[in-house]
């Protein structure tokens, strides 16, 4: 909120700036308006990001100074505008909640959802840390690489597990089988991972006539090609974090390498069959995948190989 109670301002007759104030933000009426408002700010913007990526919070402005109003305490420093002891319970939980995410294990292992299940509204994960992905509204099942896939239409459809699956600030690499039975008007996604910014950590996707591994910043790895509709391609977008490089794959083989992006915290759950762009869902994915993989580092060209080889049909 940085000095400002998120946008909020409380006037205070007799204990103000001699002259007419500025009120640069919204005004609230009384001490409980501007309590509420700060409480429900902190919880809002700072307490869940505390618990995954928050490292610290400054509030710059502790009194109203000259002719502004967005301190805690008026100008003269007689009156605080807030209710301290609500404040402090809000502030302690930030703090209690940073610290529990610190003691948490780090992510280890990524996933494996081979998507054998044929029915249902959930798909095991076969990996370390058991994040099965859970099947939206209209998510269907249909014959995949080897047993079933995901299949989806385009318009809303994904599946995604409880909470994140990678560490997206170091190095990593994701994989799957897909086929497209549309081409899509800007871009769809196969897998993704949530975080917090405008862009997610990375997008494993097709769009703008190229098979893409995408990251923030416009960086993305892009093999331009027309897919055969409903045809099984095999794609792995690695990030090597010591490097600062992204790497495609196209069936095993290796088709571009670029700058990575900035290696935003992928503090949300791991997608199938979408993206997610400033908040909202988007980019949804038509046609099927199969066989997703995460894994916690940078696979090589010849782990690539080995992998396709071994799940191609």
């Amino acid at each position: 909120m940085d000095g400002e109670h998120g946008g909020f301002t409380l006037r205070v007759p007799g204990h103000m700036w001699p002259g007419t104030p500025t009120v640069i933000y919204s005004g609230v009426t009384d001490k409980e308006a501007l309590t509420r408002t700060y409480v429900e700010n902190t919880e809002r913007y700072y307490l869940d990001q505390a618990g995954a990526e928050l490292s610290g919070s400054v509030y710059t402005q502790i009194t109203d100074l000259e002719n502004e109003l967005n301190g805690l305490y008026t100008y003269d420093r007689r009156e605080i505008k807030v209710d301290p002891a609500r404040v402090r319970e809000a502030n302690l939980a930030v703090i209690a909640a940073g610290a529990a995410a610190g003691e948490r294990e780090p992510l280890k292992g990524g996933g494996h959802w081979s998507l054998d299940e044929g029915a249902g509204g959930t798909a095991r994960d076969d990996g370390p840390n058991d994040r099965p992905l859970t099947l939206s509204a209209g998510t269907a099942w249909a014959p995949g690489v080897s047993g079933s896939a995901l299949t989806f239409d385009g318009d809303g459809q994904y599946a995604e597990t409880a909470g994140p699956v990678l560490d997206t600030t170091g190095s990593y690499s994701v994989s799957a089988w897909v086929t497209l039975d549309a081409l899509p008007g800007n871009y769809a996604t196969a897998v993704s991972q949530d975080g917090r910014r405008q862009a997610s950590p990375f997008y494993l996707q097709y769009g703008q006539g190229a098979f893409a591994f995408s990251t923030p910043g416009g960086k993305r790895a892009r093999l331009a090609v027309t897919p055969e509709p409903r045809r099984w391609y095999h794609l792995v977008g690695v990030r090597d974090g010591a490097r600062g490089t992204i790497t495609l794959y196209v069936d095993g083989i290796p088709a571009a390498t670029a700058e990575a992006g900035p290696a935003y915290v992928g503090s949300g759950p791991l997608a199938v069959g979408r993206a997610q762009w400033n908040g909202a869902d988007t980019d949804f994915w038509n046609g099927a995948v199969d066989e997703v993989h995460a894994f916690d580092r940078a696979l090589t060209a010849e782990e690539v190989s080995a992998l396709h080889d071994r799940e191609k049909p």
